[in-house]
């Protein structure tokens, strides 16, 4: 087959499933759907569904943990997934261009500077960690 000059052949859906930036878009809308974005001490990215394959392939993945829930989903057990600490707070840098619904919760984790374990906190810092949690509380109630 003859490509005619200056058009470019289309992309094998193969080529296309397998790229990074399409497994990143995909699970920023995983997040914005399914996911808690907070901050308890440290950065948390939390997915609950009942699929556990996709939670275990995540895991694998990025690393966290897979834990069922005690609740059941319409007669169905349901899982979760959970990334903390600077691990969640590199993966929400990642997801962070294609986040919608979860981006302002997500910039909100990510203001909080890293913890350190070698001084105290300044007033200041304590006043914004706070005013963080505040804020997550009002955007996770006003999305209910």
């Amino acid at each position: 087959m003859t490509i005619p000059e200056g058009k470019e052949p289309a992309p094998r859906v193969t080529d296309v499933a397998s790229s990074d930036l399409v497994e990143t878009a995909w699970l920023a809308g995983y997040v914005d759907g399914e996911g808690y974005v907070g901050w308890d001490r440290t950065a948390r990215l939390r997915i609950s569904n009942t699929h556990r394959p996709t939670l275990a392939a995540l895991c694998a993945r990025y690393g966290g943990s897979v834990y069922p829930k005690k609740r059941v989903y319409r007669h169905r057990p349901a899982y979760s997934w959970e990334l903390t600490g600077p691990r969640a707070r590199a993966l929400l840098t990642l997801l962070l261009p294609f986040l919608r619904e979860k981006r302002e919760q997500a910039e909100l984790v990510l203001s909080v500077p890293k913890a350190s374990t070698s001084r105290l906190m300044s007033d200041a810092e304590l006043a914004h960690r706070v005013e963080v949690r505040r804020k997550l509380r009002e955007l996770r109630h006003a999305a209910s």
